[in-house]
């Protein structure tokens, strides 16, 4: 059958049988076992290359949710079909290996850093998760310990970062079950803490401009970085990822490919006159692709240091009590403020259209995009 959440929920075995499996369709091989006391497995079953037929443990519902088993089944199944093993590799580290720290270090170079969101669950795991944990034996750690973590993050008023840090280190210790590292996760019916309050903070005109200013006085790479995420009204990542072979600059067009954008689609995005007029001031550095890199160590990948940036920006223009993502809420106010159509401004921030739109009309609307960047711009600039 095709597995369901609904079906994988409900999962009992039958009277008198002590474990049965349900086969999914949709994967081959992929299974939930459950046994008689309720306990639930996902797992898969294939034959390697020699045609040994073979089963390799996944992990547990609901720790494990059913599209997770799917994407980790495929991933094994990727493998095998390259003539690898998966059950051969699984084995357990030398006691000086199973620190925390090395689990992390196996876990994203094994499986994260092949996800479009391995580098932010790296980040969330060396931040949060290991200079509490890390010198510890990764199977001492108890759910107890866990929940601890998690109400400590949630508890200094990051509830968001609380329930990102709980999807990271559940991922991690998932795969170290599926792995036969662990017999069990002690994120097991561990709860997420409850959702932040939706943000509606917009920034006000006279706000706006404080920072924007603030901006000009502070040097590369957060200067300039700001001003363009006032600019564009794009998220933090993609303009902190931004790279030379995305501008071009005879179009004066940003192109980010789809790899960058939450929605895993393409944007073009014009620039105005004040957007082209910093990027051709931004330094290069020989044939680095990348346009912000950190300036204390250059081999990092994605500039850093926001929040020490951020600070300073808050002192400097005298606005508290809002974030970087509040930008692009206020860009998309302003702009309806200027008579920017809703559908123009979506397409600016790159929003899924939803309906028939969204998915028969192919239109680019660059040049509804140029013109309403060039308003706001003109705007923003000209803010006493």
């Amino acid at each position: 059958m095709r597995l369901t959440e609904v079906q994988v929920r409900a999962a009992k075995t039958p009277p008198g049988v002590a474990q049965a499996d349900l086969w999914d369709s949709t994967v081959r091989g992929l299974s939930l076992r459950v046994t008689a006391k309720g306990v639930k497995t996902f797992s898969l079953k294939y034959r390697n290359a020699c045609g040994k037929e073979k089963r390799i443990k996944l992990g547990r519902y609901p720790d494990m949710s059913l599209a997770d088993a799917r994407a980790a089944a495929m991933e094994h199944r990727a493998r095998i079909a390259r003539g690898e093993d998966p059950a051969a590799d699984k084995k357990t580290p030398e006691p000086e290996e199973r620190t925390v720290s090395s689990l992390i270090d196996e876990f994203v170079k094994r499986h994260a850093s092949f996800n479009k969101s391995g580098k932010e669950t790296e980040r969330i795991l060396r931040r949060e998760v290991e200079p509490t944990f890390g010198t510890r034996d990764y199977a001492s750690i108890t759910r107890a310990e866990m929940i601890g973590l998690i109400e400590t993050i949630a508890d200094r008023g990051a509830p968001v970062l609380a329930r990102n840090t709980l999807a990271a280190v559940r991922k991690m210790f998932n795969w170290a079950v599926s792995r036969d590292l662990l017999d069990r996760s002690p994120c097991d019916r561990v709860k997420a803490p409850g959702r932040a309050p939706k943000r509606e903070r917009a920034l006000s005109t006279e706000e706006a401009r404080a920072i924007w200013r603030a901006a000009q006085e502070i040097e590369w790479p957060f200067g300039p970085l700001i001003q363009l995420l006032m600019l564009t009204g794009q998220r933090r990542t993609e303009i902190a990822n931004l790279r030379w072979s995305w501008i071009d600059e005879e179009k004066t067009t940003l192109i980010f490919p789809a790899t960058i954008m939450k929605n895993g689609r393409e944007h073009l995005l014009p620039m105005s006159p004040p957007v082209a007029e910093i990027v051709k001031d931004l330094p290069r550095f020989g044939d680095d692709d990348r346009v912000f890199r950190s300036r204390t160590n250059a081999s990092k990948n994605v500039v850093s240091g926001f929040s020490k940036a951020k600070r300073r920006l808050d002192q400097l223009s005298g606005v508290a009590d809002w974030v970087l993502h509040d930008i692009r809420r206020t860009v998309a106010t302003q702009m309806n403020a200027l008579g920017v159509q809703d559908t123009t401004v979506d397409r600016v921030l790159s929003h899924i259209i939803p309906g028939v739109s969204g998915v028969y009309n192919k239109h680019k609307y660059l040049d509804e995009k140029r013109d309403a960047l060039e308003r706001w711009a003109l705007f923003l600039i000209a803010l006493p």
